[in-house]
């Protein structure tokens, strides 16, 4: 790739996130003519996404839609089916079919999208919630109501073992259920999922967020349909008292674009941009509300997340240590963004092998957990996961002890068979009791920790390889060498085995 052409990209890469549409358009259709003839068919196909870009933000639609066929095209035909940019391809191109309301054509690229994140990220990583959530939205479009109703309350179900019910994406997920009952006439239903969703959306981004308008305004129109004047007139106050807090509408949709941009970019490892978008954003938002607004914060905690997955470790750190600090002094304790801030800070220390630092401050969310969930709520369990992970890493097996035999006392009970937490809980115990030569209790939790990940992960699995290594290290101190040959032996084999399937992919 020469210079000329590198420089037509970034130029026009430059000009979109200013505005100047046209000039970007003129500075990528350069750049693309330059990869068309050095034929490199990667450039080519995200040159031609960027361009695709630049005329779907115009809503110039009938010009963007040959082009991602085309980046698409591209990239199945050069790139493995898994690949992150065969998957931003299928997401732009659903985009655009979505918002020309053609949505039997964004159908089979929204089940197809939801394929790839169950695939590759699990049944219940957030990114396969979303997926279910669009493919809801598709069907909603094409009325196709109980469709719709079975994936945005699967999506729900994923959302809230993985955020918390109390999170804003379980909030917007909420929403979406109730504007389809609302849809459907079947509005005391959809008043109570509204008014769940308005409750949510208030206490994780605030009271007066301008997202909470638009929940507000169709909760007036169901509570019109029901009859609810009371109600309506005190929505209709409070509606109009959040509009004159808010920021700007102008404002508030070129922040809305740019936080779109900065996602996108990050996504895409387009970090440097995503970062120069973010530190835009928060100069506009302090600039309206003070730098020492919860709001700004939540944009510094999309900045340090960037700086975080782009190497930058101490940066991230300073970030989030400052968001924190923020929501310390505007927020209440509990306040999930609170919460979300101390978790953000606790998994980058633990990242850093900063042990002692993670675990004050999972000792600290843990003392929120404790006081604003059931504890058997799945994110007390994550805390307490954590903690006793975090005590153990740094050597301090007594507390670490305590809080995995209490974590075993809460999972065990809840299931009807042992699963791969429960499992890794086990071996945990086991090498804290071998260590404290209680021999007999540690072979106990290594035969329930072999068992468990045997029957969760495969006899084959590498953490059983190793588990079996670790099991076998507690024969040879309580001298059954024999029985510790036979163990090893197993353990080499299924460890070598893996190693050699991972050098030959």
């Amino acid at each position: 790739m020469n210079e000329g052409q590198k420089s037509f990209a970034e130029l026009g890469a430059e000009a979109f996130q200013e505005g100047r549409y046209s000039q970007a358009e003129n500075f990528m259709h350069a750049a693309l003519r330059e990869a068309d003839d050095a034929g490199d068919e990667l450039e080519i196909a995200n040159i031609l996404d960027n361009l695709a870009e630049i005329y779907f933000e115009q809503g110039k639609y009938d010009k963007a839609e040959p082009l991602y066929d085309r980046s698409l095209t591209i990239r199945e035909r050069t790139l493995p089916s898994l690949h992150e940019d065969i998957v931003a391809s299928l997401n732009n191109l659903s985009a655009l079919y979505f918002f020309q309301e053609r949505y039997a054509e964004a159908e089979p690229l929204c089940k197809r999208l939801h394929n790839v994140y169950m695939y590759a990220l699990g049944a219940d990583h957030p990114e396969v919630a979303a997926s279910l959530a669009n493919l809801g939205l598709v069907y909603a479009g094409q009325k196709q109501y109980e469709e719709a109703e079975k994936a945005y309350k699967r999506s729900l179900i994923i959302l809230e073992k993985a955020v918390g019910f109390k999170h804003s994406e379980v909030g917007i997920g909420l929403s979406n259920l109730a504007k389809l009952y609302q849809d459907q006439g079947k509005f005391q239903q959809s008043r109570f999922l509204w008014e769940q969703a308005l409750s949510i959306l208030e206490s994780s981004l605030g009271k007066n967020s301008a997202e909470l308008s638009e929940v507000i305004r169709n909760l007036m129109q169901v509570l019109n349909e029901l009859n609810d004047k009371n109600a309506v007139d005190l929505l209709e106050l409070r509606l109009l008292e959040l509009e004159e807090k808010s920021i700007e509408a102008s404002d508030a949709e070129v922040l809305q674009r740019m936080s779109s941009l900065a996602k996108f970019n990050a996504a895409r490892e387009k970090y440097s941009e995503a970062k120069n978008l973010y530190k835009r954003i928060i100069s506009i938002k302090s600039r309206i509300l003070g730098d020492r607004h919860p709001n700004v914060a939540l944009t510094m905690v999309d900045l340090a997340d960037v700086h975080e997955a782009d190497g930058e470790p101490e940066r991230a750190e300073e970030l989030y240590k400052e968001v924190l600090s923020i929501y310390e002094k505007r927020l209440p304790p509990h306040h999930p963004e609170n919460a979300l801030a101390i978790q953000k800070l606790a998994h980058h220390y633990s990242k850093a092998s900063q042990y002692a630092h993670a675990s004050i401050l999972w000792e600290r969310l843990l003392s929120i957990r404790q006081s604003e969930t059931p504890q058997n709520n799945q994110e007390l369990l994550i805390c307490l996961k954590n903690l006793a992970q975090s005590r153990y890493l740094e050597n301090n097996f007594s507390a670490a002890e305590l809080l995995l035999k209490r974590l075993i006392g809460i999972l065990e009970p809840s299931h009807a068979q042992v699963d791969t937490d429960i499992a890794t809980c086990f071996f945990y115990l086991a090498e804290i009791l071998r260590r404290k030569q209680k021999y007999d209790e540690a072979e106990i939790y290594y035969l329930r920790a072999i068992d468990g990940q045997t029957k969760a992960l495969g006899a084959e699995d590498t953490v059983v390889g190793q588990m079996l290594e670790c099991y076998a290290n507690l024969l040879e101190e309580t001298h059954r060498q024999e029985s510790a040959n036979h163990i090893r032996q197993c353990a080499d084999a299924i460890l070598s085995k893996n190693a050699t399937a991972v050098t030959t992919k």
